[in-house]
């Protein structure tokens, strides 16, 4: 068992660089002629509210599990139209492609709304910097559909560009699965049985592994940030807009990833190894990729599906180290390992 333990914490070592830990930029502080509201500064999630009397418009500045601005663009499009349609959503503009805080290369996708009531437009734009994403909110009771992109873009063009990021990933989305695809390979493991009592030794090389794909999940070579058309998206019932469903194409294995909201979070089915009693089988786990952590339940067998999965991730979510898990600072080597109680 040690040795396996240090054949995997070798491979970490000799793995892709991992995300940064520190904001590549800062968000403006205050805006003209508007006041700052409830900003949130927390490690890796940051958020500036501005307010007048005619306007609304809100930056966040979060570290997500999947570091690409189209991914999370489609999800932000969702949420906003979502809550907008009861409001009285209008025809939308063109979805803008955008090169901003410094990039060279387009890095954001951008789009307005107009709106009826007592706002007359709406818009959102998501930009990547390095491992990190811009979000934008932003509502007018004066502006127009153009003239609001055209503000949102003014915004973006304010801020101080980062040295040395990486190149963005592609502003792609992955295509629809087909649809015989998608109706076998998730039907899989609604029952698999949750390992109550892993021992020490199985956890930590279960943690050993989840790090190794936490961090090819994040964005690393193949990746669903770096390399969205290797993957599909899949159906998920039930979820609507809340949720995205994701797998890589012409995988018999089953994994799969989901995207939460907006919030960069997002919640995984992937392939482990289980050790115990000095044997070593297959297995699975679900993970709840948080901005800071990730938490995982393990099971015995194979990959639970997206259906089965959301209660117990959710339950990571809330719980914390109420649940048993393997706990993985995430963008760092550390390992948190915390059993049953």
């Amino acid at each position: 068992m040690r040795q396996l333990l240090t054949w995997a914490f070798a491979a970490l070592l000799a793995g892709p660089a991992q995300a940064s830990d520190a904001p590549p930029i800062a968000l403006p502080a205050a805006m003209e002629g508007m006041r700052t509201v409830q900003p949130l500064d927390e490690p890796f999630n940051k958020v500036v509210n501005y307010e007048s009397d005619g306007e609304v418009f809100s930056l966040y500045l979060f570290r997500p599990t999947h570091p690409n601005a189209a991914l999370w663009f489609e999800r932000a499009e969702a949420i906003l139209t979502t809550l907008w349609k009861e409001r009285g959503l209008g025809e939308g503009g063109e979805t803008r492609r955008l090169s901003v805080v410094g990039s060279s290369v387009p890095n954001a996708l951008a789009r307005s709304f107009s709106v009826s009531g007592e706002y007359k437009s709406t818009g959102l734009a998501v930009a990547q910097i390095g491992d990190w994403l811009v979000k934008v909110r932003a509502s007018s009771r004066t502006l127009d559909r153009d003239a609001q992109l055209a503000r949102i873009e003014q915004v973006l063009a304010t801020i101080t560009p980062p040295a040395g990021a990486k190149p963005p990933n592609p502003l792609t989305l992955p295509e629809p699965c087909p649809a015989e695809e998608a109706g076998t390979k998730f039907q899989m493991l609604l029952n698999s049985e949750a390992i109550a009592k892993p021992n020490p030794e199985t956890m930590l090389a279960a943690g050993a592994i989840l790090l190794a794909d936490a961090q090819r999940m994040a964005g690393g070579e193949g990746s669903l940030a770096a390399a969205p058309e290797t993957y599909c998206r899949a159906e998920l019932p039930g979820a609507g807009p809340a949720a995205a469903l994701y797998h890589r194409k012409n995988d018999a294995g089953g994994e799969w990833t989901a995207l939460l909201a907006d919030s960069g979070t997002s919640v995984s089915g992937l392939k482990t190894l289980i050790f115990d009693k000095k044997k070593t089988k297959e297995g699975g786990m679900i993970t709840a990729n948080g901005l800071d952590k990730t938490r995982a339940i393990l099971f015995a067998r194979g990959i639970p599906s997206p259906e089965a999965s959301f209660v117990p991730a959710a339950r990571l979510i809330i719980a914390g180290s109420k649940e048993a898990y393997v706990a993985v600072a995430y963008g760092t080597q550390n390992i948190e390992v915390s059993l049953p109680k």
